[in-house]
């Protein structure tokens, strides 16, 4: 249950897909599944939704690898912030 949770935006990413995928004709849906290329066509969503059709753990692997990424660069931007915090630290003792 927890895992759903965590993974919950993944109704978000398969509504998308189906969205996009509605916009096809049955022929170019045909194509594009006997050409494998879906993924490249549909973009990044159209790659993690299908990756899910074959085996949903590692849609849900993925997906997690790129929240951390995210993560990590929202940690830079908050180091950047302390660094600027110190300095305005600093500076203040010296004007007294």
């Amino acid at each position: 249950m927890s895992s759903n949770k965590e993974f919950g935006h993944l109704g978000d990413v398969t509504k998308k897909v189906d969205e996009k995928l509605a916009s096809l004709t049955q022929e170019e849906k045909d194509k594009l599944l006997k050409s494998g290329s879906l993924g490249k066509a549909e973009g990044e969503l159209g790659k993690v939704e299908g990756k899910l059709g074959k085996v949903e753990g590692k849609g849900k692997t993925e997906l997690g690898k790129v929240e951390g990424k995210l993560g990590k660069a929202e940690g830079q931007l908050g180091k950047t912030e302390g660094n600027l915090g110190k300095f305005e630290g600093d500076s203040k003792p010296k004007k007294n």
